[in-house]
């Protein structure tokens, strides 16, 4: 038997132009495979996800220490309790839970702790300034001492995290501009990457260099 959640307003549902879908939740199978010996301790975490057309405000199940490694290693994830707001100023609506796929998120934004301290690495930050959908973000991102911060971020997978970072953009004629401790910028959909001024630095000072273009 497979049950789908429903979004409160088919309507409302129609202004969404991305691929971002209801999620369906299978029932128990009659034979459920065997359970691992230990099984990783499975958290909900609060997230906020940037689409192309909407973002979704609700919880992801998390079994790993760092949320990068999450959105890296998955390609589809569930969110629940999930409250949506498209960016043409509809009312926002509710869904109990919604499926998305890892190249529907451009940005994911986490509450919490920044993961395992003990997983750190002592690095430099770079400031860097991206345009992502409509989205700009400006943040830190982290590379080891006498590495080039742009190889860096090329070398790695999509999912990078940048820290105190700003996010810009509009809600119908409404601009807003968020503040985050850290951000999940996914590389393979980013329009462009320039270095940057540090990321709460007044807009006025914030012109790009375009001399450096990262991607």
């Amino acid at each position: 038997m497979v049950r789908v959640s429903a979004f409160a307003d088919d309507a409302v549902m129609r202004n969404f132009n991305g691929r971002i879908r209801l999620a369906f939740t299978r029932g128990a199978t009659e034979e459920p495979e065997e359970a691992a010996a230990v099984e990783p301790k499975v958290v909900e975490i609060d997230v906020v996800a940037y689409a192309e057309d909407c973002i979704l405000s609700g919880r992801l199940p998390m079994a790993v220490d760092r949320l990068s490694d999450l959105l890296n290693d998955n390609d589809e994830f569930e969110l629940i309790d999930v409250m949506v707001s498209d960016l043409v100023g509809s009312e926002p609506i509710e869904s109990r839970d919604v499926l998305v796929h890892r190249d529907e998120l451009l940005l994911v934004e986490a509450s919490g702790p920044r993961g395992d301290p003990g997983r750190r690495n002592h690095t430099r930050q770079h400031p860097i300034i991206a345009r992502i959908g409509p989205y700009e973000v400006r943040g830190l991102i982290h590379a080891l001492p006498g590495t080039d911060p742009i190889e860096s971020l090329r070398r790695r997978r999509p999912m990078i995290a940048l820290t105190d970072a700003t996010i810009e953009f509009s809600i119908g004629t409404t601009h807003h501009r968020r503040l985050a401790g850290v951000v999940i910028l996914n590389r393979d959909c980013v329009d462009s990457i320039t270095e940057g001024f540090p990321a709460n630095a007044p807009k006025s000072d914030l012109a790009p260099d375009r001399s450096r273009l990262l991607l």
